[in-house]
């Protein structure tokens, strides 16, 4: 008698959670189905614009926090040890604005707080460039040895080949978003790093009060552009761009809203802002 009515709840159970799923994979499918309509009627709209889409079109539609930036500095001491094997001080100049150390054919040029460029005209290493992994490989353990390496840090876009070296560029991604202004882009050749550009803002929090209603990537495509140019869009994403005061001698906390970054192949404007907030291209 026990087992029957044991055998009764667990059937009940059972249809009740066969119920739930299905009733979850049904409201799923009708979203997925629903944001899949939309997106080839803009596909559609964008074509006969003579706009062309290879990318995928991200569904992103949440509240969204800013980005809130500090003032933190780097500590030359420690890039110009690692990088040229100098201290702080000994073979310093200024051009112009900028503050140069050099310690032979190695060069590191400071633009600011946050930003210095690395340069080599004469690396002395041994890189297979023909084999991108290889490639890689080398480029994370010279930047590892220099105290450079960052594992907040995700590739951006495939390697170039340039010249006789691959370039290699690196954005940090915090808490999931991307930063587009602290990037790493290094250029390798078969003789090793020649060129490594560096810029980081110091980052404190994502701000606990967020942004309704943003504007979709659909609503900043069909908006902006608007079929005067033939473009094909390679990659859409959204993150943050540091567009507050660039007076470096007097930094401070600033929040920054997110922004939609849509890259454009063959065109004088190879990258394009457009602000998340209002939709808005940002110039």
């Amino acid at each position: 008698m026990e087992w029957a009515r044991a055998k009764s709840i667990i059937i009940i159970l059972f249809i009740v959670l066969n119920v739930f799923l299905l009733s979850r994979i049904i409201m799923e499918y009708g979203d997925e189905g629903t944001s899949k309509e939309a997106i080839l009627n803009m596909e559609k709209i964008l074509k006969n614009r003579g706009v062309v889409v290879e990318c995928k079109i991200p569904l992103y539609d949440s509240d969204t926090p800013r980005l809130v930036f500090g003032n933190g500095e780097f500590n030359i001491a420690v890039q110009v040890e690692e990088l040229l094997g100098l201290k702080p001080g000994s073979n310093e100049k200024f051009e112009g604005e900028e503050k140069v150390f050099q310690n032979g054919h190695r060069k590191l040029i400071y633009s600011g707080p946050n930003r210095f460029t690395y340069l080599n005209e004469m690396p002395e290493d041994t890189v297979d460039i023909n084999d991108m992994n290889e490639a890689e490989k080398y480029l994370k353990k010279f930047l590892k040895e220099r105290k450079l390496d960052n594992s907040t840090y995700v590739q951006d876009g495939m390697p170039e080949r340039q010249g006789d070296g691959i370039v290699f560029t690196y954005l940090e991604k915090y808490k999931g978003f991307l930063v587009y202004d602290n990037y790493l882009k290094a250029v390798v050749t078969d003789k090793g790093v020649t060129r490594l550009e560096v810029s980081h803002r110091e980052i404190i929090r994502l701000s606990p009060e967020k942004i309704s209603d943003i504007s979709t990537a659909h609503h900043v495509l069909l908006e902006n552009f608007d079929g005067s140019d033939k473009v094909v869009i390679t990659a859409i994403d959204l993150g943050y761009r540091d567009v507050g005061p660039q007076d470096h001698n007097n930094l401070q906390l600033i929040e920054q809203l997110p922004v939609w970054r849509i890259k454009v192949k063959e065109s004088d404007r190879e990258v394009r802002w457009f602000g998340a907030s209002d939709g808005k291209e940002i110039k």
